[in-house]
């Protein structure tokens, strides 16, 4: 059971550090303005979240089958310490999410000013009769 834990918390140290480096990579994107790949790799990230998300299940389900949490002193450390870079990881994830939201939320505003430049200049147009002006 021990190994089980140890083996899972493995497998999400590495899975959360993919997370990171995901992160990391659209924040990239959306100050390059790389809507694609943004996209992309947001769906990728959603990916590792849920397989997170399912490996922390398994982990919760597993500690209290533990018989002696107190007796397996190396264990409880381990577990204090992955829950202490757990905390350290979800704040560099939504430090950098607040990155990309602000990122991306300013290329929302430059898109919906472009659309209404042209929506102003074609309104300026449409009023025109150009059918009379000789060639």
């Amino acid at each position: 059971m021990k190994e089980k834990i140890y083996e899972m918390l493995m497998e999400y140290t590495s899975l959360v550090d993919a997370l990171v480096e995901k992160s990391e990579a659209i924040l990239l994107a959306s100050e390059q303005g790389n809507i694609d790949f943004i996209n992309r790799e947001a769906e990728n990230r959603l990916s590792l979240v849920n397989i997170l998300e399912h490996i922390q299940d398994k982990i919760d389900l597993l500690i209290p089958q533990i018989n002696d949490l107190n007796s397996n002193r190396e264990l409880l450390e381990l577990l204090k310490v992955w829950l202490g870079e757990l905390e350290i990881w979800s704040g560099r994830v939504q430090w950098i999410d607040n990155q990309i939201y602000d990122f991306l939320n300013a290329m929302k505003e430059d898109t919906a000013k472009e659309v209404a430049n042209i929506f102003r200049s074609i309104n300026q147009f449409k009023g025109y009769d150009l059918s009379s002006v000789k060639k």
